[in-house]
């Protein structure tokens, strides 16, 4: 799955349990892109990798139907899913 023509993974560290979207480029983008091309989601609700890739394939036919061209994924707790990876990477 290709959500971006050039995708890029970045793990930003937690801020000490506060909301830490607040301080990064989530709020940065969100005043610069089309909100529809923000993906947020607490992975902690995932029991396997493979339910978090099925949200992800839903969330990139929602781009092409909508004609976004590139998509921010924001996987909160994303690490603590074990095996996370296999569902982000690009193929």
């Amino acid at each position: 799955m290709n959500l971006n023509p050039s995708p890029q993974l970045r793990i930003e560290p937690e801020a000490g349990g506060e909301d830490y979207r607040d301080e990064t480029s989530y709020s940065r983008l969100a005043k610069e892109v089309d909100p529809h091309s923000l993906f947020y989601i607490n992975c902690e609700i995932f029991s396997s990798f493979s339910k978090l890739l099925d949200v992800l394939l839903e969330y990139q036919r929602f781009k092409e139907r909508t004609g976004i061209n590139t998509g921010y994924l924001f996987l909160d707790e994303v690490t603590a899913l074990e095996g996370w990876w296999r569902a982000v990477k690009p193929s």
